[in-house]
This record gives C-alpha cells, structure tokens and sequence, in this order.
C-alpha cells in the first residue's frame, strides 16, 4: 500500500503566534546563566541541564511560570479571536467585490446584447 503524501499546511504569517509553555518561560530565563557556567555543553545537555533544574524547582517557582502561562494564553486567545474576526470581515468584503463585479460584467453583457439587436 503506498503512502499518501501530505502537504505541509501554510500558515499566515499574520496570525498570532501562541504563547509559551511554563516550560519554555523558565528554559529561556535560565539558559544564559546554565551557558555561562558551563560553556562547553552544546544544546541538548543545556536543556537536559535545565530539565533537572525545572524538576528540582519547588512549587512556588513552577506556579509564577504557570501564571505568565496562563497570562499568555489568554493574550493569545484575544489575539486570535481579532485575527479571526479581520479575516471574516476581509473575506466576506472580498466576496461583495466579486459579486458586485460579477454584476457588473452580467450589465456589460446587457449593454452589449441590447446594442447589437
């Protein structure tokens, strides 16, 4: 059986980007400081660094990243729903150009029809 092929879906450069993880938050906090204590680690072993930091973290720290989590989340989500809400307004603008220009070429064709009888 042979393997359907998928194409990769293009994303708007427009759209809003979602926001960071607690993960993530915390990854970038902390990995100019893991760098400099250690600059001979290469990537994976600064976040595996980082990884036993983040698991070693109490719940207190783990719960500020939450929170700026959370906060993004939502900052992502308004975004989202603006975005959205441009592209319905430029699509259904789009279509009253085309119905309007559609009409406009049916008139054409009237006009054209009329002065040719």
């Amino acid at each position: 059986m042979a393997r359907r092929l998928t194409q990769k879906r293009s994303r708007n450069a427009n759209a809003p980007k979602r926001g960071k993880t607690a993960w993530h938050l915390f990854f970038a906090e902390h990995r100019e400081d893991v760098k400099k204590e250690n600059p001979a680690l290469n990537i994976h072993e600064i976040q595996k660094k980082i990884s036993e930091m983040w698991q070693q973290c109490d719940e207190g720290t783990k719960s500020r990243y939450l929170k700026q989590q959370q906060n993004n989340q939502i900052e992502y989500e308004e975004k989202l729903a603006k975005y959205k809400e441009e592209q319905k307004n430029k699509r259904s603008q789009s279509k009253k150009k085309n119905n309007q220009g559609a009409q406009s070429n049916n008139n054409d064709a009237n006009n054209v029809e009329t002065n040719n009888e």
